[in-house]
Parts: C-alpha cells; sequence; structure tokens
C-alpha cells in the first residue's frame, strides 16, 4: 500500500500481484481515510484472493543486469540527455554489472552494496564517482520497489566510504586569468572570457549564433554535445546571461574581424 499523488489530491492505492500481473487498486483519499482505515480495506480485496490461493503470488525474479537493461535504463531513457545516458550507462556496467550483474534483486542486502561501493574506494576511485554509484543503488532499487520487485530499498542508507580521496578543487587566481588572456588571440580570448566571466558551459559557447548576443547579454538557447546541436543541458540551463562591457567589446571586434565570412557574421554560430 502506498500514497500517491492523483492530480490535487493524495490517495492510499492498494498494488499487488496476480497471475502474474501486477494489480493497482485506488483505496480512498488520504483526507477522508486513515492509513488503518485505508489497511482495512486493503485486507478486504485481498482476502479473498489469499483464500482462494491467487493474492500474493511469487513477485517477478530479476538478477541485477536483467532488472537494470529491460526495467530501469529504458525507463531513465524517456528523460535522460545523451550526455547523461551515456555516462551513466558506463558507470553502472563498469562498475555494477560486471560486479554483481548475475546477483538476484531480492538477495542483495544493504550491506552487500556498501560493500561494493568499497570495493570502488580499494580500487582507487574517487568520493565523486562513489558517490555517484550511491545515487544510482538508490534509483534502480527505488524503481525495483515501486514495480514489487523487491519489498524496500536496501541502499537507502549507503555512504560514501570516508576513505575515498577527495580532490582538492584548483582556482585560477587574478594573476592566472590576466596571464592567460594575454597569451590568447582574440576568439578564443572571447571563448575563456565567457566561461570566467559569463558562467558559460563548453557546449554551450560553441552552440552560440549572433542572434543570440544583443543588448550587452547572451541567451542560452542551445548547446553543442559530441558534434551535435541539442536543448540545454538542463531545464535552468536555459537563461540570458549578462556580459561584461570587455566581452561585448571584443563581440564587436571578432564580428568585424575580416577573415569572419559574412555569412557567418550575420546569424551562424561566432
Amino acid at each position: 500500500m502506498q500514497k500517491r499523488k492523483h492530480r490535487r489530491f493524495n490517495v492510499w492505492v492498494a498494488l499487488w500481484w496476480q497471475d502474474g500481473h501486477r494489480r493497482y487498486r485506488t483505496l480512498g483519499r488520504c483526507s477522508a481515510m486513515s492509513q488503518g482505515e485505508a489497511r482495512l480495506a486493503l485486507d478486504a480485496i485481498m482476502r479473498p484472493l489469499n483464500e482462494a490461493g491467487q493474492g500474493r503470488v511469487e513477485k517477478p525474479k530479476f538478477t541485477l543486469r536483467e532488472f537494470v537493461t529491460s526495467k530501469y535504463l529504458p525507463f531513465c531513457d524517456r528523460k535522460w540527455k545523451e550526455s547523461t545516458a551515456k555516462t551513466t550507462k558506463q558507470r553502472i556496467e563498469k562498475l555494477l554489472l560486471s560486479d554483481m550483474g548475475d546477483r538476484p534483486m531480492e538477495a542483495l542486502g544493504r550491506e552487500d552494496l556498501q560493500d561494493v561501493l568499497e570495493r570502488q574506494v580499494a580500487r582507487g576511485l574517487s568520493a565523486s564517482v562513489v558517490s555517484h554509484l550511491r545515487w544510482d543503488l538508490r534509483s534502480i532499487f527505488q524503481l525495483a520497489v515501486e514495480d514489487g520487485v523487491v519489498d524496500r530499498n536496501p541502499a537507502t542508507s549507503l555512504m560514501t566510504p570516508s576513505n575515498a580521496t577527495r580532490y582538492e578543487k584548483t582556482v585560477m587566481s587574478k594573476e592566472d586569468v590576466v596571464k592567460l588572456l594575454g597569451a590568447l588571440d582574440l576568439r578564443e580570448r572571447l571563448i575563456v572570457r565567457l566561461a570566467i566571466f559569463a558562467g558559460l558551459r563548453p557546449g554551450e559557447i560553441f552552440a552560440l549564433k549572433w542572434g543570440h548576443v544583443k543588448n550587452g547579454s547572451v541567451s542560452i538557447e542551445q548547446r553543442i554535445y559530441d558534434g551535435k546541436i541539442d536543448t540545454p543541458k538542463t531545464y535552468r540551463s536555459r537563461r540570458i546571461a549578462a556580459l561584461t562591457p570587455m566581452i561585448v567589446a571584443e563581440f564587436d571586434a571578432f564580428g568585424t574581424v575580416p577573415s569572419v565570412p559574412t555569412s557567418m557574421r550575420q546569424n551562424p554560430r561566432p
């Protein structure tokens, strides 16, 4: 039994397996039915099924690999960008499925999953990669819970081992930035300024068109990934970024460079 959102209301829903198929029924609104009353309603549904030997049939059986490849990845592909799908699938295959892909889902407990994370740390993987792997496990088993494959999520309390390598982030100093800009030609200098001072990602910079630059700002409407034009990485990535006066001046200068074709200055990417 679960609490779910249905339109504007929270409702109690019953979920069970019968004759090899998953069944679903809304028991009532949470505002009008307590959890105890919902359980009584569920019992009333299940009692005749149990007495007839049909209720609570055996759960579907999956190995970790079978569930990930047949259920989890096809579902996530509906929302993942190509870049996310590529890196996540590689990580899951190399670090999870190659390690424990043949084990039954219901046989995997919290300690088994924590051991996987610790083995990856022992191999020298960074805290960042192991944290992503922890998130993958939580997400996989949450979907397994929703599909009735396992009763509870054994990955909920997983932690990134404290001995995982955490790299110190390096930040350019003002002197470093000045030195870098002084060593670059106009086009490359403009690219660096957009990254440092306007906060654009590399794929966003190289997908810019002249029509995106106006009134001292730049409109982020697309990006390039793996040589292909795509929408921005996330919903919030679609934005207006303010430009410094120096960036505006260098855009103007770049637009008048004789080696830049007129057709490129009018519309295509700078």
